[in-house]
């Protein structure tokens, strides 16, 4: 990557950068975060990942995808880059996209860049930035393979995104919170916790609404978990006026209201209702369950469900199962990745009850079918993947133009 960046006469170091990694939350701490700089009047560059329907989605200058001309010019800039590096330096479909990003940031001459990893943060793409406040979301396993085995070694990748004096701001917890401290005193860096036991939370299938250090604010992500999320957004903002940025509190209010992030609890339809979020792993699939269980107490749930072959099925259903299933519709999305459908539907049927469990190969044929079945006093709720999510929205986008 930094070779790449050499050829491209990038030096993404130089950026006014916020830099966000973690498990769970992280897109949803740079969508809060971007947000409220943009209020506040700044010219921001976002810079995210996976996408749901489009790559363009990734890469964001004030709220607004890159134009897909200047997406395929600056791909033949960072592929014509990328064929002059050595065969042992040859880049990934990852690092290409983190260029492109750079690459457009630099020509928009944003003020900020506000950026997530793809995973991990040690030795992630992204990680050639210097932040001036770097934000870690709550930790826990995924991807053993490639981060370690425990927490602690997944916390060591994602706390190298913490630079020699930089700002920094968590939500971690445990075992976690204490690789990023002992990180944060061996760079001399400056760390501020927040807690969910420090806010005060209201959450409506409208709004969740929390009270940090006596203020009250809102957003219209749902979920308690939106809430812990928005304060760490809050708490990077405040991080940031102690580097000079100032943000008033209108923008900020303004912007966790109006900031948008699809397929995270996302509402498609109320009638009948259709909830979409990409719960991939234990972790993201307890907090939605939380989520369903309090916003939503008296409904059954119809659950259209595809999941990847690197993630914790079992752990994902077994989450799943704390809430009123009344229907487990397994199905796999278009990707080499998925669990077969077949063998998702058996390992449901082992959770739900091989009477619960229904089988459709396609996720628009799942959604369909369910739509049809959906009574007004249940809920469809399409989870275990982005990627399941995002073949959901064309799904439903596609019908909404017959």
């Amino acid at each position: 990557m930094k070779l790449l960046c050499k050829e491209l006469q990038l030096e993404p170091s130089q950026f006014k950068a916020v830099h966000v990694a973690g498990t769970n939350g992280k897109g949803s701490v740079t969508a809060m975060v971007s947000s409220i700089l943009q209020q506040a009047g700044f010219n921001v560059g976002t810079y995210t990942s996976p996408h749901l329907l489009d790559a363009t989605e990734r890469i964001l200058v004030n709220g607004e995808k890159i134009p897909q001309k200047q997406f395929l010019e600056l791909s033949r800039q960072v592929k014509d880059a990328g064929s002059k590096l050595p065969q042992e330096s040859k880049t990934s479909f990852f690092e290409q996209l983190t260029a492109i990003a750079f690459l457009c940031f630099k020509q928009q001459k944003v003020d900020f860049v506000v950026a997530e990893t793809g995973l991990g943060g040690r030795l992630d793409s992204t990680n050639l930035l210097s932040p001036l406040v770097a934000a870690v979301t709550n930790i826990s396993i995924e991807h053993s393979e490639l981060l370690g085995n425990t927490v602690r070694e997944i916390a060591l990748e994602k706390a190298g995104i913490i630079k020699p004096g930089c700002l920094v701001a968590t939500t971690a917890q445990g075992e976690a919170l204490g690789v990023i401290e002992r990180k944060c005193a061996e760079q001399n860096a400056t760390l501020a916790r927040v807690q969910e036991s420090e806010l005060q939370i209201e959450c409506t299938t409208q709004k969740t609404c929390f009270t940090l250090e006596g203020k009250k604010y809102c957003t219209r992500l749902l979920g308690r978990h939106q809430a812990l999320n928005a304060a760490l957004a809050v708490k990077v903002i405040e991080l940031l006026a102690q580097k000079g940025v100032s943000v008033d509190s209108q923008s900020i209010e303004k912007g966790l209201m109006e900031v948008q992030w699809r397929g995270r609890l996302e509402i498609a339809s109320n009638s009948p209702l259709v909830v979409l979020d990409g719960a991939h792993n234990p972790a993201a699939a307890r907090a939605l369950t939380s989520a369903v269980n309090e916003l939503w107490p008296q409904r059954k749930v119809h659950l259209v469900c595809g999941v990847l072959k690197d993630k914790d099925a079992q752990g994902i259903l077994a989450e799943f199962s704390k809430m009123r299933v009344g229907q487990f519709i397994a199905c796999q999305p278009k990707t080499e990745r998925a669990v077969p459908a077949k063998e998702l539907a058996a390992k449901a049927s082992a959770i739900f009850g091989a009477e619960k469990v229904d089988l459709q190969e396609s996720i628009n044929a799942a959604v369909q079918t369910t739509l049809f079945e959906c009574k007004e006093n249940e809920m469809m709720l399409v989870t275990g993947s982005l990627y399941t999510v995002a073949e959901a929205i064309s799904s439903f986008e596609k019908n909404k133009k017959r």
